[in-house]
Order: structure tokens, then sequence, then C-alpha cells
């Protein structure tokens, strides 16, 4: 336990006009219990008040908020910047998480992912290391909508963990072998910087994953699909996406994976990996389909899956 208190953690924040709920999320991370924790926060554009509300805070508490202020880029290319910055200029410390700003984090949840991230190094150090959980979900005034948000895993494969994203980026801790991994080799294409940061720790080193959540996961106006929502709310807010959002994007970051770290993956990585990247050729379509109906926990995720394989819209 002495050894945890020496431990300093950097989290990375990314806001947008987010001053309703983000005093309750600065609040919850000051409070983490054992682990010595900062915060850097990227603003990304904001017109509400959220600048004035970290200000205060960084008066409050000096040397331990840090704010730089920039364009609207989205939140993939906000937190992708924060990485950035946290290489280059912050790179002394043990661990770095992800934060959204509009959740709540009970007091051990660093501590736990710490724990987690400690245990793994000792198997391979010198190695990138991430940790993710499951989630509480709660509605806008954190009452409990459900208390693990995922089913149980049994087993993560390279398969399972491309098709079944199971890294929710507010979950996330990692160390700066996996930062330096993400932001060296420049991603053209960047749509989710969690999954992205998910799969460069598995493949090329170690995630782990904890069936225990730490989060109080706010479900409100701003989630497109929540636990919230009914069965067939979820899927009518799919099939929309399904139609009009952007297509192909598994298949598109499998692609760049495999350009990019094809020198550090093995043979069985390198097949596993192409079975996503290249499913539209041949029969690999309905191999994939065999595949992930077993992969899949959940008739709804199956079924959603499924239908975006046959369509080629993976």
């Amino acid at each position: 336990m002495i050894l945890f208190r020496h431990m300093n953690i950097l989290v990375l924040m990314s806001t947008y006009n987010g001053e309703q709920y983000l005093q309750e999320q600065l609040d919850s991370i000051l409070k983490q219990e054992i682990i010595q924790v900062n915060i850097l926060i990227r603003d990304d554009g904001s017109n509400d008040r959220t600048i004035s509300l970290i200000k205060r805070n960084i008066q409050s508490h000096p040397n331990r908020i840090f704010l730089i202020q920039g364009e609207n880029l989205g939140y993939a290319r906000s937190f992708t910047k924060l990485l950035e910055i946290a290489a280059k200029k912050y790179p002394d410390y043990d661990y770095y998480a992800f934060s959204d700003q509009d959740d709540v984090w009970l007091p051990q949840k660093l501590f736990r992912a710490v724990s987690k991230l400690e245990e793994a190094k000792i198997e391979i150090p010198h190695s990138p290391l991430g940790y993710c959980s499951n989630l509480t979900s709660v509605d806008s005034r954190l009452h409990i909508i459900r208390e693990k948000v995922r089913a149980k895993i049994d087993e993560i494969n390279d398969i399972s963990i491309l098709l079944n994203p199971m890294c929710t980026g507010c979950t996330m801790a990692f160390n700066l072998k996996a930062i330096q991994l993400y932001v060296e080799n420049g991603h053209s294409y960047l749509k989710y910087h969690d999954y992205l940061m998910g799969i460069i720790c598995f493949f090329l080193g170690k995630l782990v994953y904890d069936d225990e959540s730490y989060i109080y996961y706010r479900q409100h106006g701003g989630n497109q699909i929540g636990t919230k929502f009914t069965f067939s709310q979820r899927m009518l807010t799919r099939l929309h996406y399904f139609k009009y959002g952007e297509s192909n994007v598994i298949e598109k970051i499998c692609k760049e994976f495999i350009s990019t770290y094809r020198e550090s993956l093995s043979d069985e990585q390198l097949r596993n990996i192409s079975k996503i990247a290249y499913y539209r050729k041949g029969m690999n379509r309905w191999k994939l389909i065999l595949s992930a109906a077993r992969t899949m926990k959940s008739f709804e995720m199956s079924l959603f899956l499924i239908c975006k394989i046959l369509f080629g819209k993976l």
C-alpha cells in the first residue's frame, strides 16, 4: 500500500460544453484514494461556461489541474492531442488514464487500475500495458440503471477484441509505452481513440480487463445508444447509424493497424486481423460470420454484427 502512495497518475480529459456535469467528475477524480492524481484537460472549443469552471478549479487546486484550450477537433482527435502532449511534456508519470467530462468515479477506481497494471508489468516489463473495466450505468441524477453494463467476459481473443470493443475510454488506464506506440506512428484514419489504444495494448503488450465496475457511467441526452433505452429503441438507433453513419470503420482500422504494426505482430495475429481487414474477399465474409456468432455474448449484438458483415458495413 505504501508503494502505491507514491504512484503518480495523469488523467487525460477532453471537455466540450460540459458545464452541467463537469464539477462532479472533477471532484470524484481529485478524491481518488491512495493514488496521487493530476488532471490534464484539453477543451475542444467549448462555448458555454466550461472554461471558467475549469479555471476556478485550477485556482482551488493549484498544480493539480492543467488546461489547454484548443479548436474543435472532435473527441477522438482531441484525446489524441492529449496523448501527444502527455508523451512530450509529461513523460514522468507512472500511468495515465482517459476521462470523460460527465461521469463519476468511485474512490478506488485508479488504485484498482494501477494494482492490475503493476501485476501485468511484472509479467511483461517494458511493454505497452492497458487496463479497462466494466461500467455501472446511471441516469443524469446518478440513479443506477444497471450495475454492470457488460456481460462477464470469459476469454479475450484476437477476433473478439476487434469485433466486440470492450475498452470504453472512461475506464481505461495505460503506461507511457502504450502512449508512445500510439502517437509515434501517426494514424491517418482515426475514429475511436479508446478502441485503438485497447488493441495496441492487446496485440503488442498486455490488456487487462476487470469485470468489476468503479465508475458511474452517466446516460443522458448526449448518449446515442444508452443502456437506459429499450431493445427496440437501441436497434432503431443502430439501424439509423447503419444507414447514415460511416461505413467500414473496423475494416479501415484493421487495415491501418496491419500496415502500421506489421513487424511487431505474430503470424497468427496477422492472419486473425486480416480476417476482418479483408472480410469482403471471397468466402471470408461467411467465415467471419461464424466467428462472430461464437464471439458475441448477446443475441442483440450478434444480430447487429452479422447484419453489418452481410451488408459489408463492418
